[in-house]
Formats: C-alpha cells, structure tokens, sequence
C-alpha cells in the first residue's frame, strides 16, 4: 500500500501504451503524459475508454497450479478487473462511479499465470537489488517481458498490473499507469488505492499535517480507511472525495455549486452523494474548498454516519478539513468556517442531513472584507465587524459583474479540469442578460458615434 519511491522502468519504443477517449479520439503514448493533462481531456471528450492488463505471475520454485478441468484457475480475477463482474462493485464499476462516469476500464484482460526467472527468495521488495536479486521494478518488467513473450500487444492497454499468484507486494506508481498486487489483497479497497495511483492520484491527508493516509474517508488513505465487508470480494470502499476526483479531471463539474469569492453570498444548497449519478449537486465550490455529502451506504458503507466533508488540495494531494467543534464529518448543526481580514470569508452550515430523500441541505453565508483607507470620521483601525467601504453599483452593472464572475470561474475550470458544457451555460447567461438590457436600451445615431437613452428615462416631446 505504498507508492514506489523509484522511478518506473523504460519501456522498449514499441510498447506504447494509448488511452482511447470518445469520440473517436486516441491520444498515443499516453503514459507520457502529465496525469493532470489526462484529466483535461477526460473531462473534455467524456467517456475515457481505459482497459488495464492484469499479468498474473510465480516465481520458479513456487507451487504449480493445479489445473483442473473445467475450472478456471482466475475466474476471481476476471470478476474482480473485467467486465465479467457486471453487477458487483469490482473495479470497473468503482473506477465508473469515482469517476462520474468519464471512465471505462471494462476492457480490461487478465492473462497468465506466467512463470518468471527468479525464485521467491531473490525477491527484495522496495530495497535495492543485488546480484540475481529482483525488486518491485524488477518484477514489473518481468511481467511486461512475458506478456510479450506470450504475444500479448502491450499498446493496447492503458495500463498493467502485475499480480502474484501467491503473495507478493502490494503497491502503484503515481502517475505510472502500474501497479503490483497478489492473492491476498485482491479487494477494491485496496486495489482503488494502488491503480489510482496509476492515473496520478497521491496519498491523502489531513489538514495541519504532512502524513499520509490520515483522510479515513478516502481510498488514497486506504492504510487507515473506513472499509466495508462485500460478499464478493471481502472488503471495498470508501471512494474518493470530490478533490481527488476534480485533479483526475473526474468530477462532473457542471453539478458543481460555485460561490462568487467576490461577492457577499446568503444560500441554501442541496447536496446528493458525491458519487451518485444524477442531476443533484455533487460539491460546492467555495474559497478554496469544495463540500461534499457522503451516505453511508455502497462505497461509503463504512463510514461512521452520513455526513458533510470538506476538503482543500495542494500539490496533488487532498486535505480533510475540520468543523468548528473539531470533527471532520460534519452532522445536522455542524459548521465548517473560513475566515480572514481581507477578501471572503464564509461559514457552511449543514441545515440537515436526510437519508431517505439522500440529500443534504447546506447553507453558505459568505461576506466579502474590502480594504479601507484612514479617513476623517471613520474609526480606525477598523473594527474586524466593518466590511469596508461599500460600493453603490447599478443593480443592472451588477447583474452582469455577477454573470461575469461566473463566467470568470467556468473559463478557469475549464482550462485546467476540462467542463466545456459549464463555460458553454455561463457565456450563454451572460449573452442573453446582455440581450435583455439591449432590448430595453433605445440606440440612437448620430454624427460622433452612439447615444444609449434607457427608454424609461426619455421624455416626451412637449406639445407644439
């Protein structure tokens, strides 16, 4: 449940690996790519076709598999990785539902066992190998070497995962499209952490603190998570949160609530779960935040209760923040508070949480600081109570700041998650307020140039 601290091993030029995203788009050698730049153009052209290699391995001097007739000795793995498992939460209905559905890893293929050159004892993990020794690296390009020695056409998976037959390790390569498992941790509990390393996704922490895996709520802390029992595979969950899933360009960024960080803000906002399909709202976007509703049920049945998280990112990784009364999964009653002297500041409220509607009500109540300067009457210092000087706009000016603003925030998201729809909704608000003032605006020529007269201020012609 590591991440390898060593770079992945080059690949010969012909094995090019290659996501294929829809529609009819392929982009080559994708492994090359910045994960980040994966996820724009996941969020750019939708459904991102993604199917992985399962390369199943021994060493020379383990047991053989006992071959009986009739019974297929990785029917568990095919149910686990491929779209053999329709029906039960495997990982391509996890990589689906994390991924708001712009991720489909349903042509994945599990192939092998494969025997490679070495016996378990020359097997040294992540410390450096000596002579006749093979580390991590070492075993995945072993298993790279014989799926080629086996005709396999490695381009034509996005990425490979090397798995023991028996024990072997357990860990993924940030950004590196591989990852090694074994018999004992073919679980999604496991597995989303160690391929999501694969796509770029970090350990998860909490806020104030540089450790990992310190967001139970969240498949990249699975070393301390809120796991839940499945008939099917023992154990799976919890899913991402919504940060994880915006810097992978997953997060469906048109059901995402945005607040104005430039203007004052009183609103209640219905959440639904994170990871449900749908029309509800999956996040707010605020200050540097997004919140998110998690249900205690599917992925997230481990959790404690239904509740509220709040997360911030930095540097590729997601921070779990604490309320006000210092827990992180905020109830009925619960706040969350950003405050500062300049600029925005806000309090989240959960209003409530319902299980059976699965909606969660927030309110945001956000005011604005502006700077003020000494002046004759004023107190000064201010008080931290006195927003600054206010300004008198046109309610008209106003009305297109705000669409502005969001049209602002949509160019943002856009050029760096990829949401063409959002920038689309926002530049068409902003057209048609413009066409509603024009069409109350009477235009009139002359020599210079135009005269704008609002029609309700012209006066009549007095009589003759």
């Amino acid at each position: 449940m590591t991440t390898v601290d060593r770079p992945l091993p080059e690949l010969p030029a012909e094995e090019h690996e290659h996501f294929e995203l829809d529609p009819a788009t392929t982009i080559d050698r994708a492994r090359a790519t910045n994960p980040v730049i994966q996820g724009l153009f996941t969020g750019l052209l939708g459904t991102q076709t993604s199917p992985w290699l399962i390369v199943v391995v021994r060493f020379e001097d383990d047991p053989r598999p006992v071959h009986i007739p009739g019974v297929d000795p990785l029917a568990h793995h095919r149910k686990l990785f491929t779209a053999t498992g329709a029906g039960t939460m495997n990982m391509v209905r996890y990589f689906r539902d994390m991924s708001h559905g712009k991720l489909n890893t349903g042509g994945s293929v599990v192939v092998g066992p494969f025997t490679i050159g070495y016996d378990r004892a020359a097997y040294v993990g992540n410390s450096a190998p000596g002579p006749g020794q093979i580390d991590r690296g070492g075993v995945l390009a072993a298993g790279r070497a014989a799926a080629t020695a086996h005709q396999i056409d490695l381009s034509s998976y996005a990425g490979i995962v090397v798995c023991g037959y028996e024990l072997l390790d357990l860990c993924g390569w940030v950004g590196g499209m591989a990852a090694l498992c074994d018999s004992h941790s073919l679980v999604p509990s496991l597995l989303g952490q160690e391929m999501g390393h694969g796509y770029g996704l970090d350990h998860s922490r909490v806020d104030t603190s540089t450790e990992d895996y310190q967001d139970p709520w969240d498949t990249m802390s699975t070393a301390n998570a809120y796991s839940a029992s499945d008939p099917d595979y023992g154990s799976i969950g919890p899913g991402l949160n919504a940060w994880n899933m915006r810097m992978r360009g997953w997060l469906n960024e048109g059901r995402v609530v945005r607040i104005d960080p430039m203007q004052p803000a009183h609103r209640e906002i219905e959440l639904g779960p994170l990871h449900d399909a749908g029309p509800a709202a999956a996040a707010i976007d605020v200050g540097e935040y997004l919140i998110e509703f998690r249900m205690a049920d599917r992925w997230d049945a481990g959790i404690p209760r239904s509740a509220v998280l709040v997360h911030r990112a930095e540097a590729n990784r997601s921070y779990l923040m604490a309320g006000s009364d210092g827990s992180h999964d905020l109830v009925a009653g619960a706040r969350f508070e950003h405050q500062q002297f300049f600029g925005p500041s806000f309090t989240a409220t959960v209003e409530s949480i319902d299980e059976a509607t699965r909606r969660a009500r927030i309110r945001i109540d956000q005011t604005v600081r502006r700077p003020r300067v000494p002046q004759a009457g004023v107190q000064w210092p201010p008080p931290i109570s006195d927003p600054g000087p206010v300004e008198i706009v046109d309610p008209r000016v106003a009305q297109l700041q705000e669409l502005v603003g969001r049209y602002r925030q949509a160019l943002a998201v856009s050029d760096r998650y990829g949401a063409p729809q959002l920038l689309l909704r926002a530049l068409g608000e902003l057209a048609e307020e413009v066409g509603r003032q024009a069409a109350d605006t009477e235009v009139t020529t002359f020599h210079e140039g135009y005269s704008f007269e609002p029609k309700s201020v012209i006066a009549e012609p007095a009589p003759g």
